[in-house]
């Protein structure tokens, strides 16, 4: 039987590693900045939510009641010599994680920018910042920002003021929100493109289709989508609503094709009926809520029960620890799934709103998913291909070799040449006098003296020689690009070899002599069969003359 094939697998403690790094490093991404202190350092002015006012309310994050208008204006007050103190010509008020689907800025009265389509709402700034210019020349004593606000279902600044600093600042604060906005979430949907496409052919060029891995793509397909809610639309051609159902409906599917992935490679219906649960509700709500605050009210219960899907699965996953590898991965993975979405849903209790600024550290783990998969998937498949390879060679070495010496067997010997290139020399080796030694040492006796030959054979000649089996105790050598006096000298040396041999058979000491009958070849069309019949009748003229030699 071909030799058992060894897998490859990455260790346990490694996968756990690699998880940790994955974590840190979304955790630290998602931590790392704060624009309230680049505010400070550069001196600037701090904003904070209770500053502003509309005669009922601050700009603290809420959920508008359903009467409430959706355009409404926020005012503040701030004195000259704070903002004449900010250093530059120009400065800018800065506003970042305003809930709000658009919003126009005027300096004492006069507008100095729109951020968002303000007549429509058909426009997603949230997650992108808004820069306003606010000359010097046009500070009072005391000035008045307002903020004309175009909000449909939600309202409030979140963690992050807004700010009033110079040129310089705004422009680099909006730089590193740039590029930890719309820059990270760019290269998670690109990675997330490329993994597809690999994925996918992959999956094409199997012949047994991996189901659960295709599920899992969709799931990425899905959270891509999902993506769009880390991005900026300044003008949305379809309108906000649709826009938000589309981001929701995205998270939900994309949590319910990761839970048929999960189910597919664990065999487990549980793991998916709580997501398939969830997905169905919101499912409910996209196709007959019409109200934004309605279905971001659905959407905030639901969002919490996610956490309760991912405890489901790293328990399932837990528990199949020793069956499949996928386990460890699917394990890490949901923990660090379960520990971002803990920690958003804890900072938008403590802070007011979530750290996340992009998509990238759900890229981390779905990446991490990914690529390990994949790395299992095409290891069990090279070890699929390698059994395979080992046990077409064992049975195609079966079938051309003679299975008591393992030298070629007769037809391979002549197919082989067959298609020979001359010059070449073919030797017919006879063992003298073999059925003596059958007669005293058994039919074991000889085939341990025929296996010997062969080793012996094997030892001495070249590798690209070729070793034969004509039948019984003859054999048939084939010395490539080797002269007649060549193979005369090789062949006596090797006839003398084994002459002085002593074999050692159990307590007995076996020996013996061969006759040998080389032809050489020189002729380019020279048949195979007339090859064999020269150096046969050379061997014919070594026994008749007395055995134990070399015949040309």
């Amino acid at each position: 039987m071909p030799a058992k094939v060894k897998t490859h697998m990455i260790k346990k403690k490694h996968i756990i590693v690699i998880s940790l790094i994955v974590l840190f490093t979304g955790l630290l991404l998602t931590f790392s900045y704060s624009m309230k202190t680049e505010i400070q350092k550069a001196d600037g002015v701090v904003l904070k939510a209770e500053d502003f006012s509309n005669g009922y309310n601050d700009l603290s994050v809420r959920i508008l009641k359903r009467n409430e208008p959706k355009i409404s204006t926020y005012t503040t007050t701030i004195s000259g010599d704070v903002l004449k103190s900010i250093a530059g010509e120009n400065i800018h008020l800065i506003i970042f994680r305003l809930n709000v689907q658009a919003v126009r800025v005027y300096f004492n009265d006069v507008c100095i920018g729109t951020h968002g389509d303000i007549d429509t709402a058909q426009s997603h700034i949230y997650n992108s910042l808004g820069s306003f210019s606010i000359p010097k020349a046009k500070i009072l004593d005391t000035n008045t920002i307002k903020l004309e606000i175009n909000s449909l279902y939600m309202i409030g600044l979140e963690k992050d003021p807004i700010g009033i600093v110079d040129y310089e600042t705004s422009r680099h604060i909006a730089e590193k929100i740039e590029f930890r906005t719309q820059g990270l979430t760019y290269i998670g949907i690109g990675v997330f493109i490329l993994g597809i496409i690999i994925t996918l052919m992959m999956i094409f060029l199997a012949e047994k289709k991996n189901i659960g891995l295709v599920y899992f793509l969709i799931s990425i397909v899905f959270l891509s989508i999902y993506s769009m809610d880390f991005m900026k639309f300044t003008h949305l051609s379809i309108s906000y609503m649709s826009f938000k159902k589309i981001i929701v409906f995205s998270l939900f599917a994309c949590i319910f094709f990761l839970g048929l992935s999960f189910s597919k490679m664990f065999n487990s219906k549980i793991s998916w009926m709580f997501s398939s649960f969830l997905f169905f509700v919101i499912s409910l709500a996209v196709i007959f809520i019409g109200d934004l605050i309605v279905f971001k009210s659905i959407y905030n219960i639901l969002i919490p029960l996610i956490a309760i899907n991912f405890i489901l699965w790293i328990v399932i996953a837990a528990k199949n620890l020793n069956k499949k590898d996928e386990a460890i991965i699917f394990l890490c993975s949901f923990i660090n799934l379960l520990i971002l979405s803990v920690s958003d849903g804890l900072q938008m209790v403590i802070l007011g709103g979530t750290l996340s600024t992009s998509i990238v550290s759900h890229v981390l783990i779905f990446s991490f998913i990914l690529i390990l998969v994949l790395y299992l998937e095409i290891s069990r498949r090279n070890v699929t291909i390698a059994t395979e390879t080992r046990q077409r060679s064992h049975f195609y070495m079966q079938a051309i070799t003679d299975p008591l010496t393992g030298a070629f067997n007769l037809k391979h010997t002549i197919s082989l040449l067959s298609s020979e290139i001359s010059p070449y020399t073919v030797a017919m080796i006879d063992i003298d006098d073999f059925k003596l030694v059958n007669d005293k040492f058994g039919h074991q006796g000889g085939d341990f003296m025929l296996k010997h030959l062969v080793k012996k054979m094997q030892d001495e000649f070249r590798d690209n020689d070729l070793i034969g089996r004509y039948g019984g105790d003859e054999f048939i050598v084939v010395l490539r690009g080797c002269s007649e006096k060549n193979a005369f000298d090789i062949m006596n040396r090797f006839r003398l070899h084994i002459e002085n041999d002593r074999l050692h058979y159990g307590s007995n000491t076996m020996n013996t002599t061969l006759s040998i009958g080389i032809f050489y070849c020189d002729r380019i069309e020279e048949d195979s069969t007339m090859v064999i019949k020269y150096a046969d009748e050379a061997l014919y003229r070594a026994k008749h003359n007395g055995k134990n030699q070399v015949s040309i």
